[in-house]
């Protein structure tokens, strides 16, 4: 399932690319599952909830700190998840690349637009599914590169799944 996620500063702007996209989404294969009205929460969440979401709908204006600034604290920890860039303005369209954006829609984004933006999406979620270990616990579900992995061991009714970062997720076997 592709895993959704919008950040906007303003409900209106959230509301209507939400209306858009769920015209065009797959039912069953693909949802809407977060919203955040700040980059700073949309960036804690997502240090916290790594693999959980897929694909990051993302306003560049936003109070204080910008989509770009948000984008790039992600990419410190998580060069998986597909960013969109979602604004008012085109000043910031080249700045995309540096944080290795897939693309960049002006508002309001029409659904033929965001059509054409999930299809590429669509494509890149296919091919790297089999290269990445879904795991489910408590805390939600999460998805991790294989290349990420370093090992998985089980202490008693548990099992760990270590990362190369260090980081430790568990869950009741």
């Amino acid at each position: 399932m592709l895993r959704i996620a919008i950040c906007d500063d303003s409900a209106d702007a959230r509301d209507a690319l939400r209306l858009q996209l769920e015209k065009i989404l797959m039912e069953g294969a693909e949802e809407i599952v977060y919203e955040f009205s700040t980059g700073a929460g949309a960036v804690r969440w997502l240090e916290r909830h790594p693999g959980e979401i897929d694909l990051l709908f993302l306003d560049v204006e936003m109070a204080g700190i910008s989509g770009m600034e948000a984008a790039e604290a992600i990419r410190r920890f998580d060069t998986e998840i597909i960013i969109v860039f979602v604004t008012g303005y085109s000043d910031y369209v080249f700045d995309g690349y540096r944080v290795n954006a897939m693309d960049y829609i002006i508002k309001p984004a029409c659904a033929e637009r965001l059509l054409e933006v999930l299809r590429r999406v669509r494509t890149q979620f296919n091919q790297k599914k089999n290269d990445v270990y879904l795991l489910k616990n408590a805390d939600g579900t999460f998805r991790f590169p294989l290349t990420a992995i370093s090992y998985f061991y089980s202490d008693k009714r548990k099992v760990v799944c270590v990362r190369w970062e260090g980081v430790f997720f568990l869950c009741e076997a």
